[in-house]
């Protein structure tokens, strides 16, 4: 699964920069190669039909059953999310380059048949195969995720009943862990569009380790005189876990849309971050005041079609200080602003337990098709409002983003 989960990088650096020839020439022989190990590695289960991986963990976590503990099962929902990630990014590579289409519709048929999320009776994502997630489990690695980040399969908006689980999950794990986790809980939270959740794990990552205290003591989490992560003797992937989920508290990009500010914390009052990179090669400068966006600029290295989300209404000015006509998004061109993650193919699938502690979802659930499955959601509250803006650029156009 490790060789498929680096592949899917190949493909953010491509939607980053949008160069072509990296994408054909390197990152998609490779990104088809774990797509081909991938079909050769599934088979179908023979209790529900679904294709899944067996045998399949979820890192260093292991599953209690009936009083038993296993480090093995089937079909782990990370092994799923990483397997639906590689074939849509091999699936929109493909009819981006214009080849290998008798591949690409060998992986969409076979995505179609891929074990789906699963929300268990407490209302979390569930981790495993079955329905067999202890909520007193405070295990720090929450591999289930994988959808919510780093991919781009679990949105507040767009499968709202899926974040409502990934929420839940996460109150079950708690906030305090090792810091490589508290991290990823940063994420986590900020991708639910939590600010105030995302800062709070991130002060507690803060939390002053003295280097000379025993292991025992640095295992919560925290931060020596040096600003290295306390997670003994030392662990990097805390301090850029730590900085990228920054990145995602002010600004985000991985649903086709550049969002502004999406999870700024009340207590960032005011400040700025420039030079900081969305999808689609747009490079944007953003500056808040009173904990609301106050400007921001947006140079399009690429040119085409841009979206953005502002927490405010604002207008688009460009560069000879004209108001731009907001535009309707009719490119389905990957790269501009780019596919929503599945793109015409529909949601992410989901089957809810029959035990979901709200009898009134399952009810709901009954009454509809699955394909609306994610529009029946006990977690209304968290949708995003906020303002949705399209405009079109120019290749090295600079365009102003202004509050009305």
């Amino acid at each position: 699964m490790a060789g498929a989960w680096l592949s899917t990088h190949l493909w953010e650096h491509y939607l980053f920069t949008g160069d072509q020839a990296f994408l054909r020439q390197q990152a998609y022989p490779v990104m088809r190669g774990a797509a081909a190990f991938l079909l050769s590695w599934l088979v179908k289960d023979p209790k529900t039909g679904y294709l899944v991986t067996n045998p399949s963990t979820s890192p260093e976590n292991t599953v209690k059953i009936k009083g038993k503990e296993y480090e093995l099962t089937l079909g782990s929902t990370m092994d799923m999310s990483i397997i639906r990630a590689i074939f849509t990014d091999v699936i929109k590579a493909a009819a981006l380059l214009e080849m290998d289409q008798p591949f690409a519709e060998r992986l969409k048929q076979v995505r179609a048949k891929l074990y789906p999320f699963h929300i268990g009776r407490n209302g979390q994502l569930q981790e495993w195969y079955g329905d067999w997630d202890n909520p007193s489990d405070k295990h720090r690695h929450i591999s289930h995720l994988f959808g919510l980040y780093p991919g781009a399969q679990i949105t507040p908006n767009a499968t709202p009943l899926l974040a409502g689980a990934a929420r839940e999950t996460l109150r079950e794990r708690g906030d305090v862990s090792t810091g490589w986790s508290m991290a990823w809980k940063v994420n986590w939270w900020a991708r639910l569009k939590d600010g105030e959740h995302a800062y709070k794990i991130l002060l507690d990552a803060f939390r002053y380790i003295d280097p000379a205290s025993s292991k025992a003591e640095m295992s919560g989490g925290g931060t020596y005189p040096n600003l290295f992560d306390a997670h003994p003797p030392f662990q990097i992937d805390g301090n850029f876990g730590a900085t990228a989920g920054i990145t995602e508290m002010l600004l985000q990009s991985h649903d086709g849309v550049i969002s502004l500010l999406p999870a700024l914390p009340t207590e960032w009052q005011q400040g700025y971050i420039k030079g900081i990179k969305a999808r689609g090669n747009f490079e944007l400068d953003i500056y808040w005041a009173n904990a609301t966006l106050s400007r921001a600029k947006i140079k399009s290295n690429l040119g085409g079609h841009c979206r953005i989300w502002t927490s405010v209404p604002v207008k688009i000015v460009d560069q000879q200080g004209h108001n731009l006509l907001p535009t309707k998004n009719t490119d389905n061109k990957i790269q501009q602003p780019l596919f929503n993650w599945f793109g015409n193919q529909g949601k992410p699938p989901l089957v809810v337990s029959k035990k979901h502690k709200d009898p009134e979802v399952i009810k709901e659930l009954a009454a509809i098709p699955m394909e609306q499955v994610n529009k029946a959601s006990d977690t209304a509250n968290h949708l995003v409002k906020g303002y949705y803006t399209d405009f079109e650029t120019s290749r090295g156009g600079i365009y102003q983003v202004v509050p009305l």
